[in-house]
């Protein structure tokens, strides 16, 4: 942008925050939230009491004719995540610190950290995570029971999502309460990228909610006897490429169809693709599916499940092996 939209941008920010200022606040941040490719969507203004430290925290969004307070509609899949363009041009191995607020998020940023937040402690479950998807991520909680409870929430969707999730050790930075990135480095005014990387981890919020959980006991029941009844694998199913070759083999093996099918199916997709075959689910980010298949086999004991897996095995084997060449002669 432009000195003189960026200038037009802060007087709007100004003129809407016209009573907290008059109150003696002073306008602190205009954060922009911007769409993948860099576009800006909506803007969050920050205002500070120098005294009481009182906030004013106000989004901020042009209607078509004028700077309004409130956020646009959001996307269906959730609100924007902050700096959301800087993910998107990240490389896919790159460590991405999640915080609570856009000051703490610019603060890491400023050293050179990727950094993102879904906005406020409550904002964790509207927000659209899926840019972070299979990435790895680590949380930096406020110190303080809201801050914990943002940290788990965001830490669940992450995992949900496949990424690896991390989590600082706040207890160890000896913050005080609401403590968070910004007072950290405001103190430790001399830490860098390297020092911040370097703090000491914990397991992820989620992890040691589970760890605290009571384990309950259940005495097992057995099953019922005869088992309910299970619908028959329809053939149709299958793709037409291995559908023969699993009914001749269960046919051959005198075991249900669902005892080769599934094998072949999972065994053939991590064959076809591994890591290195994926489908982009969105033209910016870093969301990919692969044509990996996970797959169970269910059967009373000496029902030829194991047997079963033999032709598989070999049939993969066949598809996998390198080509014989034979050797030209000279």
């Amino acid at each position: 942008m432009s000195a003189a939209s960026i200038e037009a941008l802060k007087d709007a920010a100004r003129k809407l925050a016209a009573d907290p200022i008059r109150l003696g606040m002073r306008p602190v941040g205009l954060h922009t939230y911007s769409a993948a490719d860099g576009e800006p969507s909506f803007w969050r203004i920050r205002c500070k009491h120098p005294d009481t430290g009182e906030k004013w925290i106000r989004p901020m969004h042009w209607n078509g004719a004028g700077y309004v307070i409130g956020e646009p509609p959001a996307p269906a899949a959730g609100k924007l995540l902050y700096r959301l363009h800087e993910l998107a041009d990240a490389r896919d191995g790159a460590l991405v610190y999640i915080v609570e607020g856009e000051a703490c998020a610019d603060a890491l940023a400023r050293l050179g950290l990727l950094a993102t937040t879904s906005g406020s402690a409550s904002s964790a479950e509207g927000a659209d995570w899926s840019p972070l998807a299979g990435r790895r991520v680590r949380l930096w909680p406020d110190n303080d029971e809201a801050g914990r409870k943002y940290a788990e929430e965001a830490g669940a969707r992450l995992y949900a999502l496949g990424c690896t999730v991390e989590c600082i050790d706040v207890d160890a930075l000896g913050l005080a309460e609401k403590g968070d990135s910004v007072d950290w480095l405001a103190v430790n005014s001399d830490a860098d990228a390297v020092a911040v990387n370097a703090l000491l981890l914990l397991p992820t919020p989620s992890e040691a909610a589970r760890a605290r959980s009571p384990v309950q006991s259940f005495a097992p029941e057995p099953l019922p006897d005869p088992l309910p009844a299970v619908p028959v694998l329809d053939p149709a199913l299958l793709p037409d490429c291995v559908r023969t070759w699993c009914m001749d083999a269960a046919d051959s093996l005198q075991v249900p169809l669902d005892f080769t099918a599934v094998p072949a199916m999972v065994g053939l997709a991590a064959a076809l693709g591994g890591r290195h075959v994926a489908v982009r689910l969105k033209t910016h980010g870093h969301w990919y599916e692969r044509p990996i298949l996970w797959g169970c086999v269910v059967g009373r004991p000496s029902s030829g499940k194991s047997p079963a897996l033999s032709p598989v095995r070999r049939l993969l084997e066949k598809v996998t092996e390198p080509a014989w060449v034979d050797p030209v002669p000279r």
